[in-house]
């Protein structure tokens, strides 16, 4: 049974790591028990009922996930957004005008190499 729960998960991707769809895991699902435990066809069709339903499920918890996350990312970027330019606004009552200039050329180098490294 362990291994069955196991194998599900691994049957949600395909080898490009996309996920399958519900009704294609609901069959291979169904097909496999039907052949593991000689199912008889009226306990595949609800085996792979209950299973279609099941996935669906899951995909609709995995998209509301993606969606979450989304409005999380774009939230927690423009705070930070604006938490930078709090900070470059104060720099600028710091520094004096070359000084800032300065700061801010210093600022666009480690963009880029960041940017850079982060592209390897």
């Amino acid at each position: 049974m362990t291994a069955l729960l196991f194998s599900t998960v691994g049957m949600a991707q395909n080898r490009k790591g996309n996920f399958m769809k519900p009704e294609d895991i609901a069959k291979k699902q169904a097909e496999k028990l039907k052949e593991e435990l000689s199912l008889d066809e009226n306990q595949e069709k609800k085996v792979y009922e209950l299973n279609l339903e099941t996935g669906r499920k899951k995909m609709e918890l995995r998209n509301e996930r993606r969606e979450k996350e989304q409005r999380i990312n774009n939230d927690m970027h423009d705070k930070m957004m604006q938490i930078h330019e709090n900070q470059n606004k104060e720099m600028k009552k710091i520094l004096s005008e070359e000084q800032f200039k300065k700061y801010e050329e210093l600022l666009q180098k480690r963009r880029k190499n960041f940017r850079k490294n982060r592209k390897r």
